[in-house]
């Protein structure tokens, strides 16, 4: 029996800090050319910028110490000021331009790929509980200025300015004292260890974090939904979301509580090095002043280059901690684009493909020996299933809730993959054929809807090319015409009010006309209608099944319901039960068999003869 290849459990590729800088920097490059060029000059005039500040007031000293002429002095003063003032206005609009341009880049590609991949994701994934974590973690690579990408086109430039300061100023230090430098290494190599440690820390509870915030965003989203909107009113559920709410809130508080203060140990050995360092090497520099072993200008140069020094140092420790945590949210974000599809998208060369145009229209289906459970549990859905469905035959499937039908038509889809069996479309492994191809012949009507905010036309043809004849032809044939022709704009009519005001809601039954109309603009060869009719009234439904045979010609189908009353045109019905069928025959043969099927058929047209009469009476 051929067993799934589970691609999720691939080993991760290892995404270091150099190569989250080497991607992030060469999508910005690829994006802003300029910036090659930009970000290097911002570099070089930031640290003139300082050197300048740093030596101006010691020059001063100097000036006066060697009696020059005041106006000698004063021109190079104003000369030196004029050429801060030019830098510094270069290096602040350098850095506006640059702002912006990081932002720009981080807000439309980054975010536009991982809708992408998201989008393209096989739906299975979607679902996955490990997925939707790995999402929630890729959308900080992405989500904020100084979080990830971006964070990493501030922050980089900034350590690189603090490492050249650091050896600038650093002279200086080996001047005045040995014993600062030793302190001054000891202290880096400790807080580096440090980080080290605590960026694997970090990983931990983020993965935490991650968790929560799916948690927070479901409530967060489904209080803003407007199918929910009804139920969490009817039913007083707005306490209990803002309960659950609350205590997510609180989680998600604790682990960021964990996370700063884990941080806050580096940022503690930091300070108490910095401490100490400063007090050697202030205190070395006073005795030299005080014994005149240096001239005042030579103190006052010492003095501001030690104070630069000392906070390059530090700027060094604190850029350096900021730009690992954000080449770990980069590392999320790409990760999360190696996550595997399990189905065949056509994408991968080496892969064997087979063109969907060659195979025979309508399809056959073989179901063979499939399993199938659900991720993170051990309950078989299927175990060991086989079921043929012959090209252009009519069947049914029936039974009670749970029995699998809903996912076995999810199966047939493309929307799961089977554990272990196959299978096979037109005697074609469904592995081997293009999975995107495939979705483009197969339509089906889930048994939850939900309309897009469109117009009624983008609705129903969707990314299909518009035709008038075959629109008005469904539309007629779904039994939504009328009712469209009756508004004001007609097919152009929007959904929900979110894209126009004029939008209208449509009833439960009008949406499943809708989207069958959909079902049918769509040319394909494998249709699946699930619960299609349980909005429609009795008229409706019985206008519907009169026309049932036109509807799916040329098209192999599955109908999945409840009321058994609705199979009775299908070629076959199969009646499930934990995953297995008990009872397959036309209608006529499983009413003859008196088995489940009979059962539940005579307790439904009870009941239906008996709420009947009540309306009678009434």
């Amino acid at each position: 029996m051929e067993k799934r290849e589970d691609k999720r459990s691939n080993k991760k590729k290892k995404y270091g800090f150099f190569s989250n800088i080497v991607y992030s920097y060469k999508l910005l490059f690829n994006t802003k050319r300029s910036f090659i060029f930009l970000i290097p000059l911002f570099i070089i005039f930031s640290i003139l910028v300082t050197l300048i500040s740093t030596y101006i007031p010691s020059l001063i000293v100097y000036f006066i110490e060697n009696n020059f002429n005041i106006y000698t002095m004063l021109l190079l003063i104003l000369s030196l000021a004029l050429i801060f003032i030019v830098i510094k206005v270069t290096t602040d609009y350098l850095n506006e331009i640059l702002s912006m341009g990081y932002l720009l880049t981080r807000a439309t590609i980054p975010f536009l790929e991982l809708s992408r991949k998201a989008l393209s994701m096989d739906y299975e994934l979607y679902e996955s509980s490990k997925v939707k974590d790995a999402l929630a973690k890729a959308e900080y690579g992405v989500s904020s200025n100084l979080r990830g990408l971006e964070g990493l086109y501030r922050k980089l430039p900034l350590l690189i300015i603090a490492i050249l300061g650091f050896l600038i100023f650093g002279i200086s230090t080996i001047f005045i004292s040995y014993y600062v430098l030793i302190i001054v290494l000891v202290v880096f190599i400790i807080n580096f260890i440090l980080i080290i440690f605590v960026s694997k820390k970090h990983t931990k509870i983020e993965d935490d974090i991650s968790k929560v915030n799916n948690k927070i965003r479901y409530f967060s989203n489904a209080s803003e939904n407007e199918v929910m909107a009804k139920d969490i009113r009817n039913y007083s559920l707005s306490s209990k979301f803002i309960s659950l709410l609350s205590t997510y809130h609180k989680e998600l508080r604790k682990h960021l509580i964990r996370l700063n203060f884990l941080w806050f140990i580096p940022s503690f050995e930091l300070t108490l090095g910095a401490l100490i360092r400063d007090l050697i090497a202030y205190a070395f520099l006073i005795y030299q002043a005080i014994n005149n072993l240096i001239s005042i200008s030579e103190f006052v140069a010492l003095f501001s280059s030690i104070t630069a020094f000392n906070s390059y140092l530090d700027q060094i420790s604190l850029y350096l901690d900021e730009n690992i945590l954000c080449s770990l949210e980069v590392k999320y974000f790409r990760e999360f684009f190696d996550i595997n599809n399990i189905f065949n998208h056509g994408s991968n060369k080496n892969k064997k493909c087979i063109d969907i145009n060659t195979i025979k229209k309508p399809f056959e289906i073989d179901i063979k020996n499939i399993s199938f459970k659900y991720e993170g549990s051990d309950k078989y859905i299927f175990k060991d299933f086989s079921l043929k469905i012959n090209s252009g035959e009519k069947i049914a499937l029936v039974g009670i809730n749970g029995a699998g039908k809903t996912t076995l038509a999810k199966l047939l889809t493309g929307l799961y993959y089977p554990s272990e069996g196959e299978i096979l479309v037109n005697g074609v492994n469904i592995k081997y054929l293009n999975i995107d191809e495939y979705y483009s012949r197969v339509s089906i009507i889930n048994q939850d809807i939900y309309p897009l905010a469109f117009t009624i036309k983008d609705n129903i043809i969707c990314s299909y090319p518009y035709d008038e004849t075959r629109f008005n032809k469904v539309i007629e044939e779904a039994g939504i015409k009328e009712r469209i022709n009756s508004l004001k704009d007609k097919e152009n009519t929007f959904i929900t009010q979110n894209f126009s005001r004029d939008g209208i809601n449509l009833s439960g039954g009008e949406l499943q006309k809708m989207f069958l109309a959909r079902a049918l603009y769509k040319t394909s060869y494998f249709l699946i209608l699930d619960e299609p009719t349980s909005a429609l009234d009795p008229i409706a439904e019985g206008e519907l099944y009169s026309k049932y045979n036109e509807l799916v010609k040329d098209k192999t189908s599955i109908f999945i319901s409840h009321r058994l009353s609705s199979t009775r045109f299908c070629d076959e019905i199969y009646f499930l039960e934990n995953g297995k069928i008990i009872e397959k025959g036309s209608h006529e043969e499983l009413m003859k068999q008196e088995g489940e099927y009979f059962k539940m058929f005579n307790l439904q047209a009870k009941y239906y003869k008996e709420n009947l009469k009540e309306d009678e009476d009434k």
